[in-house]
């Protein structure tokens, strides 16, 4: 199990670098052909920028729930007696499934929305604001997947019930 959620965080990484990567290569474009040649400026290249940069931004988000590297403050949880700091631990997956779900339901909403009412972007590239959109479900459906992966193994492995100990110099992030 955890050679697939490696698998599946390297391939969320590299699908977000790619994206990433993309925007500023365009963004370099823009500034360059703004500055040398502005009769080849494009009215769509911030779009876009926006476009990637978001999607990279959620499906990282996403990304950490496989690995437990969401963002918290463990201060007083480290503290705390071994079953304490496992119930609470459990809890938090139950936290962030929920958000998932939440996630996932409404921005499905969002998106089927904006397709019914056929929205588009301001430029002329008239980009259809569902595709935008889409990452909200798609984040949703891999925060849920990655912790139901979590409570899988929260249930089926002892180690596995208490949030991986740090400290300030291990060179992991909180």
């Amino acid at each position: 199990m955890t050679k697939l959620i490696r698998f599946l965080a390297l391939a969320i990484d590299a699908i977000a670098a790619v994206m990433a990567i993309a925007a500023i290569a365009l963004v370099c474009f823009e500034a360059v052909v703004r500055y040398f040649a502005p009769q080849y400026a494009v009215d769509w290249g911030v779009e876009v920028i926006v476009f990637l940069l978001v999607w990279a931004t959620f499906l990282m988000a996403a990304r950490s729930a496989f690995e437990n590297r969401h963002v918290a403050a463990t201060v007083l949880v480290d503290l705390m007696p071994p079953i304490l700091r496992s119930v609470l631990f459990l809890f938090s997956l139950l936290v962030g499934l929920g958000f998932g779900l939440v996630l996932l339901r409404y921005g499905w909403d969002v998106v089927e929305f904006s397709d019914r009412l056929r929205l588009t972007s301001d430029s002329s590239l008239r980009f259809p604001l569902a595709w935008y959109y889409a990452i909200l479900p798609l984040a949703g459906a891999l925060l849920c997947a990655g912790y139901l992966l979590r409570l899988w193994l929260f249930a089926r492995n002892r180690r596995d019930r208490l949030p991986p100990a740090r400290t300030p110099m291990d060179g992991q992030d909180p």
